[in-house]
């Protein structure tokens, strides 16, 4: 598994491993311990592992059909970002993420450095 924390930094890598995904950060609502906390999080959208369109979670090492994914995680805004905007953002702002304001804020750690 993944270390916790690092789920911008495992997203943006995901991208090499499937061409053509999409990277999403987003703000979500945490389950189990953390039920009803949101927070910054990040998962690559994935077309062709599946009958549509799943959600791969590096760090809960898990891919869901992406209704379901978002079911659980009440996602309550989400930004999109291709892989070469992600490469253009990622050398721009010298870290994985997040690059959008709104969920900055929502994150509760530092950001993994390139």
């Amino acid at each position: 598994m993944k270390k916790k924390g690092l789920c911008y930094q495992n997203a943006f890598h995901g991208l090499d491993k499937y061409p053509g995904s999409v990277l999403v950060h987003g703000i979500v609502t945490g389950q189990g311990p953390i039920e009803g906390v949101t927070y910054g999080h990040a998962w690559l959208e994935v077309e062709g592992i599946g009958e549509g369109t799943y959600c791969v979670d590096f760090n809960a090492c898990l891919a869901l059909p992406k209704e379901i994914y978002y079911r659980i995680g009440k996602q309550k805004y989400t930004v999109t970002y291709t892989a070469s905007e992600a490469a253009k953002l990622a050398r721009k702002a010298g870290h994985y993420g997040p690059w959008d304001k709104k969920i900055d804020k929502a994150v509760h750690r530092k950001v993994s450095p390139l």
